[in-house]
């Protein structure tokens, strides 16, 4: 099992931000996480594209819905929270480390 997700997002201004996501020991597939994190990224990307919204209200919503799918989860809540605030904190710490590459100007 990989250590790591690499997942690159390309803006519309030709850069590009490219992640290296630290994966759980528990993690059962990476490519379910990366077809999730797409399926993810693409829907966001279709409402905000048609939509005008706040990204507070867009991060309040993420973090209600993972909120929701933690609950669905058959763990003791603390544990849980647990692991939720050590997969915050280590994507987090992944973000900060990206790799922006600016548009090239030729």
């Amino acid at each position: 099992m990989p250590k790591s997700l690499p997942f690159t997002v390309f803006h519309q201004s030709g850069g590009a931000v490219e992640y290296k996501f630290p994966l759980h020991p528990e993690t059962q597939s990476a490519i379910d996480v990366h077809n999730v994190l797409e399926h993810l990224r693409d829907a966001l990307t279709f409402l905000l594209d048609n939509k005008k919204m706040g990204n507070g209200d867009v991060l309040q919503a993420i973090t209600m819905l993972l909120c929701m799918r933690a609950d669905m989860v058959d763990v003791d809540r603390d544990t849980m929270r647990s692991l939720l605030e050590e997969m915050l904190a280590n994507n987090m710490a992944a973000t900060h480390a990206a790799i922006h590459n600016q548009a090239s100007r030729a």
